[in-house]
């Protein structure tokens, strides 16, 4: 971890800018399930509800990281990014995520924060009718308040 502060006063007292940089290793566990129910006629004959599903349970090796700029005793800018799987476990195995934001400290104990998140997963193992395959993307504006305890 570093924690710099980007300048100093003449008393030697810390000032603003403020670098944060914090990497990290961990597991991401995810749980994927699918169900399908088909509705169709073979030769005249009506079949309902044929049921088709599909689960797995995933974990995932995790590499991330996170950094953060103050910018004074209110005032934040981080971003924060992880890549999980690496193709580890089956055919294709990979998720990401990336969260670039600010926040406002309003006051010693409550924070609001604002920022844009993109993430994606995929997985996919199996073979011919026993294949399991998800691709899943997601994006948008992420809001927050922090209250500390």
């Amino acid at each position: 971890m570093v924690d710099q502060y980007l300048g100093r006063t003449e008393a030697d007292q810390p000032t603003y800018l403020r670098l944060l940089v914090d990497p990290y290793l961990g597991l991401r566990v995810a749980r994927l399930s699918g169900d399908l129910n088909f509705n169709f006629n073979v030769g005249g004959l009506p079949l309902n509800n044929v049921p088709l599903n599909q689960s797995a349970t995933l974990v995932k090796p995790l590499l991330g990281g996170q950094m953060g700029l103050e910018l004074s005793d209110r005032w934040a800018l981080g971003l924060r990014g992880s890549i999980s799987g690496l193709g580890i476990g089956a055919d294709e195995n990979f998720a990401w995520s990336v969260l670039a934001g600010a926040r406002y400290q309003v006051s010693q104990r409550a924070a609001l924060q604002l920022a844009y998140q993109a993430k994606e997963s995929r997985y996919s193992a199996g073979q011919g009718i026993g294949r399991f395959s998800v691709n899943q993307a997601q994006q948008g504006l992420w809001l927050g308040v922090d209250i500390g305890l």
